[in-house]
């Protein structure tokens, strides 16, 4: 895991405790369209843990998931 992701997912975290669920969305898929193989599957495992925090209507939840969908195809 390179120092970029752990900084990434550091960040996310952060995020998350401070309630800022769109801006640890969006931090972890902006690396998830700049990585590739092993790096870009963990962020996506940790982008789908940190969403399975909120309700699946949540309207941050819905727009990174189809964010999340649009960066990985």
């Amino acid at each position: 895991q390179s120092d970029q992701i752990r900084e990434v997912l550091s960040k996310a975290d952060i995020q998350i405790m401070a309630g800022n669920y769109a801006g640890a969305f969006e931090g972890v898929i902006a690396a998830i369209r700049t990585s590739a193989g092993d790096e870009k599957n963990l962020l996506r495992t940790r982008l789908l843990e940190l969403l399975d925090t909120l309700p699946a209507n949540d309207p941050d939840a819905l727009a990174a998931r189809r964010n999340l969908a649009t960066a990985l195809y």
